[in-house]
């Protein structure tokens, strides 16, 4: 008897180090200052062809949570020239291991966008003003939001989420948000904002949510 409960006291230290050390800490970043397009609105001249049916608020996808407001960033194309091309100033203020991205892209395949297009990126600027940059690249992170117009599947990120649309009729599919993890290479420096920029081609890039990654 007296063996065996050497035996547990001597496991018990290993068991806890790999407890409350090995877990995550999630920070919704928020972006809702910076919209430019609400999810229930339409997006173009067709009726319905919106992200209302996506759900507002805090979830979990492809086991990532994010915070979906009610608005979400939407970045030129040539297709939409009137839209901004940057969307500049996204605050962090925190240091983080990992940062998740929910997104996605309008126009693609059938406009002649190939896969391994960079379409735009995001750029995380440290408080030291350096800064690391994130491409999007279409066919790796992201395709067409209409799933008919592009059924692929992306090389690199995850389709998170596939969602009903008014503009889209039986048998067209679907529209569809994309996650991406980036690792940042330098996690023990502040992060001070993000900015999200277009890299002017056919698509239009969007973005619904961030949330960074910390470990406790």
């Amino acid at each position: 008897m007296r063996a065996r409960w050497l035996t547990v006291l001597a496991a018990l230290p290993i068991a806890l180090a790999l407890g409350p050390a090995d877990e995550a800490k999630f920070t919704f970043l928020d972006i809702q200052d910076k919209g430019n397009q609400k999810l229930a609105d339409d997006v173009g001249s067709v009726e319905g062809n919106n992200l209302d049916e996506v759900a507002r608020g805090e979830q979990k996808l492809e086991g990532i949570p994010f915070k979906v407001g009610d608005q979400y960033i939407r970045i030129k194309g040539t297709n939409t020239p009137d839209l901004p091309e940057t969307a500049e100033g996204i605050k962090v203020d925190a240091t983080f291991e990992t940062l998740h991205i929910l997104h996605s892209t309008e126009y693609g395949k059938t406009f002649e966008v190939e896969d391994g297009t960079e379409i735009g990126a995001y750029v995380v600027r440290y408080a030291d003003k350096t800064d690391e940059r994130i491409p999007i690249v279409y066919g790796e992170d992201v395709r067409d939001w209409w799933s008919g117009s592009d059924p692929g599947e992306v090389t690199r990120g995850k389709l998170a989420l596939s969602v009903s649309n008014g503009a889209l009729k039986d048998g067209d599919g679907k529209v569809r948000l994309f996650s991406m993890a980036w690792k940042n290479p330098h996690p023990d420096k502040k992060v001070a904002t993000i900015d999200f920029e277009s890299k002017g081609t056919q698509c239009t890039p969007f973005l619904v949510a961030l949330t960074i990654e910390q470990k406790k």
